[in-house]
């Protein structure tokens, strides 16, 4: 019975969010940014943009990742840990993604989020 109810519950809740939407401005300060790809592109300023890019070579894996929110204000950070660069891979245009930079500009924290939620 528990695992009907457990069920249930889990298609109401997704109803409830069937086709929803939410496109998230660039934050950023200081030593953090965060916000989706789309909300980033559809921004009515054009000044905003947060993304993270890798490079690959014989030697290396490292990147970076990047934003600007609508005053213009930017901050970023340089990816040197492998598994930094392999999550950054998955960003794409569903993806909200939010980092901290540490005082040497590396990248110390990188959370990704890629869900329907975020495309329009």
């Amino acid at each position: 019975m528990k695992y009907i109810i457990a069920l249930l519950a889990a298609v109401c809740v997704s109803s409830v969010f069937a086709g929803a939407t939410h496109q998230l401005s660039v934050y950023v300060k200081d030593n953090v940014a965060s916000g989706s790809l789309t909300g980033a592109r559809n921004s009515s300023d054009q000044m905003q943009y947060i993304g993270c890019a890798t490079v690959a070579t014989a030697d290396s894996n490292h990147g970076i990742c990047a934003a600007r929110n609508s005053a213009g204000v930017s901050v970023y950070c340089i990816l040197t840990q492998p598994y930094q660069v392999e999550q950054v891979r998955s960003v794409n245009s569903a993806s909200h993604i939010y980092f901290r930079k540490n005082e040497r500009g590396l990248c110390e924290y990188i959370q990704l989020s890629n869900r329907s939620l975020y495309i329009e």
